[in-house]
């Protein structure tokens, strides 16, 4: 759509729309950076939700017979302003990121709000597919089981012992064709951040954690996948009209979901580059955890009449912990329970029977795999 008026119009004004069935974002072509400029009424690139006289905009209808209408003066703004204005002060619970990399540029924010959700809600922004043929993309996911590619992830607030497990991807494209390149991408955390929940990133290709709260930046080389989206951008026109709306993210989806473990290597389909970790960690050590469960060594081992065991689950999903002697008789356990995604400690004590002094197994069985560490007696 566009503004037809020849005034400045607030979208996000409380007065003067008639909104049916929309989003709260907004999405502005800038062709500076072959991409698009966002804004939901708290945070987005586009600075502000102010849009110039006849400027074209996007947004997106969510159900059903959507309505957009102006009534009167209301949303007309007496601030003069361009689709670059960064006027705005930045709010608290805003996870701004910044990617820079083959004389290109992309920014993608995470949010926290009352209202979020990890599935879709009407102030996030989806990462539209570029209308040109260089373009570098940063995007989220909601969680590992939705697939719509976003450049302003609401979620839910972080309360008590949550945690949080949120994909991280990248695309890139020179003349439509994918490129490997050399990237920084930097971030600014919230200014209200929990000082006891950590935020780290993790680097699947590198198998690397990578604490945000300690450091701003972090340089990386990355291959963009093998074969060419089918919505890349190819043509010598400058602007080209879009074949779909979303960007058909090319890293791999299963048709329901994502799989929790992303790295699928039988067909070559390309892995999750990066997971965003918000929780707290064994012990307050940080480490990197795959994108699949991990089973952590049981702390303190060897142990007298207690251990606590823990595990990592990048999604939410059954799993169950049995405890065996080297001869395969089950000593313990705890039974099959639905956890949600994070990091989680179970405190066994051996009770009704009289443990001997030796190696056991503890093993964690989840849909994904199974996976055993070795616990000690003494």
């Amino acid at each position: 759509v566009a503004n037809p008026t020849a005034s400045v119009l607030d979208f996000h004004s409380a007065t003067g729309w008639t909104k049916t069935n929309i989003d709260q974002a907004i999405y502005v072509w800038d062709p500076a950076t072959s991409g698009f400029l966002t804004w939901n009424g708290t945070t987005g690139s586009l600075g502000s939700g102010r849009i110039a006289p006849f400027q074209a905009f996007w947004v997106k209808a969510n159900a059903a017979s959507p309505l957009l209408r102006i009534n009167g003066n209301g949303p007309k703004s007496l601030v003069s302003t361009d689709f670059f204005g960064r006027k705005q002060a930045e709010p608290a619970s805003i996870l701004e990121f910044n990617l820079l990399g083959e004389g290109m540029s992309a920014q993608a924010f995470i949010t926290f709000g009352e209202e979020g959700v990890s599935g879709a809600d009407a102030k996030d922004a989806y990462q539209l597919e570029s209308l040109a043929e260089d373009w570098l993309l940063l995007y989220s996911f909601g969680s590992l089981k939705t697939k719509s590619p976003l450049v302003i992830n609401h979620q839910p607030l972080l309360e008590g012992q949550d945690s949080r497990v949120i994909p991280l991807h990248l695309a890139a494209a020179k003349k439509g064709e994918p490129i490997k390149g050399s990237y920084l991408m930097d971030w600014k955390l919230p200014s209200d951040w929990d000082s006891d929940l950590e935020m780290v990133l993790m680097d699947h290709v590198n198998q690397k954690a990578i604490d945000m709260r300690k450091e701003s930046a972090y340089s990386f080389e990355l291959e963009a996948p093998k074969s060419t989206n089918s919505n890349a951008r190819k043509g010598l026109e400058s602007v080209l009209a879009p074949r779909a709306v979303l960007f058909q993210t090319p890293y791999a989806l299963d048709e329901e979901e994502i799989p929790s473990n992303a790295r699928v290597a039988a067909d070559s389909k390309p892995k999750r580059p990066f997971t965003l970790f918000i929780g707290k960690f064994p012990e307050g050590r940080i480490e990197y955890l795959p994108d699949f469960p991990k089973l952590f060594s049981p702390a303190p081992n060897p142990f007298l009449d207690q251990t606590k065991i823990r595990f990592f689950l990048p999604v939410a999903e059954q799993a169950e912990v049995k405890i065996y002697t080297l001869l395969g008789q089950e000593v313990g356990g705890f039974p099959k329970t639905e956890y949600p995604s994070g990091i989680h400690e179970l405190e066994w004590m051996p009770q009704a029977i009289t443990l001997p002094k030796g190696i056991y197994l503890i093993r964690l069985v989840t849909p994904t795999g199974q996976f055993t560490q070795k616990l000690i007696k003494n």
